[in-house]
């Protein structure tokens, strides 16, 4: 019982007795006063509340008298009863007061689930995550199948299949990136990768700002090491300072350069094409083929900057930086397995030149052009668009072997350098 009702279901509780037992007048007229004032209160309650639906003058119907506790004909009462109720009226009265207890209770309680509810959501929220996460999948398929350059490495039916279970069991567009990440690995570029928006290192603070270093020795030979460099932004002053530190290293006369790469793991390619311009010289450097079979070449202008395919400018000298070209040095590449990415694409863009030759070890086998593809959510994939061009025109997929491979006991640094010592520029 419900604690709101305590005087009406002791009421109930002794004329459920009465029904059930050949109770004497005696024993009904034993009904507490306080139980009969609370059920008399509650009959005036509602007499008041049909009272408005009777007009004045007219007899309340039967079955009003019967709910508030009277007789059909019978006057109002204020206090318990001093005469016994008949059988029959004692089976009205306990099933009227049941009826009304029941009634109030359920008026009264608050709504339960059905039997065999579940407390699932309800439906429209369920076809919102559901058409997030295929409308998120459509998105990052259709974007895959399009752009990537091993496109054709995947049986799309059988993954538009498994997308369509994915998005079904999805309770967030982040349960699908999963999936999302198995999709760029069976492209089998070893290059692309999947980024959650609170992953994607174009979003991180960058801590990474090492500039090229070098210096001439004694011999007139020099020697530049071209890092990597983290910004994406080719504008931004960690750009213009490592530019600014490269063409400040090339200042120096210098019968022949080594440059070495073996640290260079990539990052932004633009501004490290930059900072080599003074021996690499105005025109092509390194080229990218897609999977149309077009190829984006980037150039230097006779002012060091790198000029896009369409004539935007991508890289930049600081403004009043002084560019001396001296192309046709001899140049020495060191290169090995932690040479990757942008770092293979200033190797291919030195690669093929007749004044060129390269010493160490394999690349990291990442020579590839990447592009960073983001979706609605704010997630990202870079996505490998194109494979590389060295300056000759030969493309590159894989690790790129040195001209002249050194062992583990070698010092690639020394062979380079006795190549340069034998070279006319340095006799």
């Amino acid at each position: 019982m419900r604690s709101g009702y305590p005087a009406i279901a002791d009421a109930l509780t002794y004329f459920g007795r009465a029904l059930l037992s050949d109770v004497r007048g005696s024993d009904q007229s034993a009904v507490p006063r306080a139980l009969w004032s609370a059920i008399l209160a509650r009959r005036q309650r509602t007499a008041v509340e049909v009272g408005q639906l009777i007009p004045e003058g007219k007899t309340e119907p039967a079955g009003v008298r019967l709910l508030t506790g009277m007789r059909p004909g019978a006057p109002s009462r204020s206090s318990p009863p001093d005469v016994p109720f008949s059988r029959m009226s004692r089976c009205r009265f306990a099933v009227a007061m049941s009826c009304a207890f029941l009634l109030g209770c359920a008026a009264d309680s608050p709504a339960q689930p059905r039997s065999g509810a579940t407390g699932a959501p309800p439906s429209s929220i369920l076809d919102s995550r559901l058409g997030a996460a295929r409308a998120y999948l459509e998105e990052v398929l259709g974007a895959v199948r399009a752009e990537a350059f091993y496109a054709d490495r995947i049986d799309w039916s059988s993954w538009e299949a498994e997308a369509e279970t994915v998005a079904s069991e999805a309770s967030t567009v982040a349960d699908t990136y999963g999936f999302v990440r198995r999709l760029v690995f069976a492209l089998g570029d070893h290059h692309s990768q999947f980024f959650a928006p609170e992953d994607r290192p174009d979003l991180q603070q960058s801590t990474m700002a090492v500039a090229p270093w070098g210096q001439v020795d004694d011999s007139g030979i020099g020697l530049v090491h071209l890092p990597g460099i983290a910004t994406a932004d080719s504008g931004s002053d960690q750009a213009r300072d490592y530019i600014t530190a490269a063409l400040h290293v090339f200042d120096a006369q210098a019968c022949g350069w080594i440059v070495d790469l073996r640290g260079n793991g990539g990052g932004n390619l633009f501004p490290m094409l930059v900072a080599l311009g003074p021996i690499l010289g105005p025109g092509p450097t390194v080229g990218y083929r897609h999977h149309d079979g077009s190829t984006d070449v980037y150039e230097l202008d006779d002012e060091g900057a790198l000029i896009a395919p369409d004539g935007s400018v991508l890289a930049a000298p600081p403004a009043g930086s002084e560019i001396t070209y001296v192309p046709g040095l001899p140049i020495a590449v060191l290169q090995g397995g932690s040479t990757a990415s942008s770092g293979e694409g200033v190797l291919m863009a030195l690669l093929g030149r007749p004044n060129v030759r390269t010493f160490g070890r394999p690349t990291a086998g990442l020579p590839t052009g990447n592009s960073l593809v983001e979706f609605t959510d704010g997630s990202a994939v870079n996505l490998t668009q194109a494979i590389g061009v060295d300056s000759a025109g030969v493309t590159h997929e894989s690790a790129i072997p040195p001209q002249t491979p050194t062992g583990p006991s070698q010092d690639a640094l020394d062979e380079a350098h006795a190549w340069l010592s034998s070279q006319p520029s340095c006799d």
